[in-house]
């Protein structure tokens, strides 16, 4: 069987050695320290080799994501996999706009809106878009980005419910991979987190540090990985353009 990379990031891949893609995993940190790259490279890699991505954007805006999307692919390789339906988005930022519907650019591929304090209506765009992909035999990575908004905008058990029910359907229905990034920096989603982690199949914790001579350094480390023999030890990395770069020790 041919090794096809889940995050577009050869020293993750080669860390985590998944013998299967239907994952939930929680890629945690404070905010700045890489995780939503890293969503990217790996919604970048699967629409390189052919696969698709389901992009629930609660932090950013459709444009934005997408002028950030090509620093990973050229912007001709996100229009064609936008343009034969690969690369799908529930957009749930845009619900802050719903009272001010002159203000909402209209896109001419298919979006699905949906609004953080309604988790379910998140499920249901996920679920729509991952059906269309489904019907046509297209692997597919989910990424959510970030679960503050839906922690932050309903209470925590709603959120876990809504977590729960994202494993449920879309890593053990449909058996795809999830990536949902969560940035620990208030003792609400802390709290939250410590709670519920035990619901993801991987944890990947991206954070800062300072050496002993107070140099400051990026790095992940994968704290969890189900049915992975994965390595522990944590791993360096700069960002050169954007983009993630591991560091040989």
């Amino acid at each position: 069987m041919s090794f096809e990379s889940l995050f577009g990031l050869p020293a993750l891949d080669v860390c985590v050695k998944a013998s299967s893609k239907n994952h939930l995993v929680f890629i945690v940190g404070s905010s700045g320290s890489g995780k939503s790259m890293l969503v990217k490279n790996s919604i970048a890699v699967h629409l390189e080799s052919g696969r698709g991505a389901v992009v629930v954007l609660l932090d950013e805006d459709i444009e934005s994501f997408l002028d950030s999307l090509s620093q990973y692919i050229s912007s001709k390789d996100v229009l064609k996999s936008l343009d034969e339906g690969r690369l799908r988005i529930v957009d749930v930022f845009s619900s802050r706009l719903s009272r001010f519907k002159s203000l909402m650019r209209s896109f001419k591929w298919d979006v699905k809106y949906a609004d953080p304090s309604d988790p379910s209506s998140i499920i249901d765009g996920i679920r729509i878009v991952l059906e269309d992909l489904r019907s046509r035999n297209v692997e597919t990575v989910i990424v959510i980005d970030s679960l503050n908004e839906i922690i932050t905008s309903s209470d925590p058990i709603r959120a876990a419910e809504f977590i729960k029910t994202v494993k449920a359907v879309f890593t053990r229905v449909f058996k795809q991979l999830v990536l949902t990034t969560i940035h620990l920096d208030s003792d609400t989603v802390n709290n939250w987190f410590k709670e519920y982690a035990y619901v993801a199949d991987g944890i990947i914790l991206m954070d800062v540090a300072a050496d002993q001579k107070g140099r400051i350094y990026r790095y992940f480390q994968v704290k969890r990985f189900r049915s992975s023999d994965h390595c522990v030890e944590p791993v360096i990395y700069k960002v050169e353009s954007g983009r993630i770069i591991a560091q040989s020790k």
